[in-house]
């Protein structure tokens, strides 16, 4: 998606102007934790949401936009050496359970998506009361092939993109080594959308037993915290 010239002078004036997509974002996952046995009646207990928090730890400001179902927010800026912080979105309008939210996360403010683009993102999703998430470079990976790929277009991948659950909450950390090719089974990104059946790896998933904490989605995770 490239700026128009409205979104421009709204970036110039600090004005923001509504933007929607046409057709649904893929959120891995949304569709993993589809897969996965819902509890027995009785066993979830209700749970105050916590933050979904995406921690800046480059040294520039990067360009976010909020996603789900056919949403797609106002982009906005999260200064260098900085954190934006969430509460959980666990339903919006056409999804009670299991509703796959997406942060695109880019280093300039236009946006490009497929092979080669320019933008990481971030999902999870929210089933049940527990959290699934992932990072995905299947908007930014290029050159493509089996099992490989390379990763140097997404924002942020050669100082390390970590995503880490606050201590004590039994989450799964999901890490991407500076200049690393994340590519695993069950570890590290999504460079292509099914790693399953066309790789034969699994998915690349991290899961919470609980939204009742924060989850921290590190860019640049190999500079100093903040």
């Amino acid at each position: 998606m490239q700026l128009t010239v409205f979104s421009s002078l709204a970036l110039l004036f600090g004005v923001s102007f509504g933007s929607a997509i046409p057709t649904k974002d893929i959120n891995h996952a949304e569709i993993f934790a589809a897969n996965l046995t819902s509890p027995a009646d009785g066993q979830m207990s209700s749970q105050r949401n916590g933050n979904f928090v995406i921690v800046n730890q480059c040294y520039y400001d990067v360009y976010v936009w909020e996603a789900w179902n056919n949403y797609q927010s106002n982009m906005f800026v999260i200064k260098a050496r900085s954190p934006y912080r969430k509460e959980f979105v666990t339903s919006y309008a056409g999804c009670s359970n299991n509703c796959g939210v997406t942060y695109k996360v880019t280093k300039t403010p236009n946006i490009v998506g497929g092979q080669g683009g320019n933008q990481v993102q971030f999902e999870y999703s929210s089933k049940d009361g527990i959290l699934d998430y992932d990072i995905s470079f299947v908007d930014c990976a290029k050159n493509l092939g089996y099992r490989t790929g390379d990763a140097s277009n997404c924002p942020a991948w050669d100082q390390g993109i970590r995503i880490d659950g606050q201590n004590g909450f039994g989450c799964r950390t999901m890490d991407c080594g500076a200049r690393q090719m994340c590519i695993g089974d069950g570890t590290g990104a999504y460079y292509i959308d099914q790693p399953a059946p066309k790789w034969g790896l699994g998915e690349p998933v991290g899961t919470c037993p609980t939204l009742s904490m924060e989850v921290y989605n590190r860019l640049c995770a190999s500079n100093p915290d903040l």
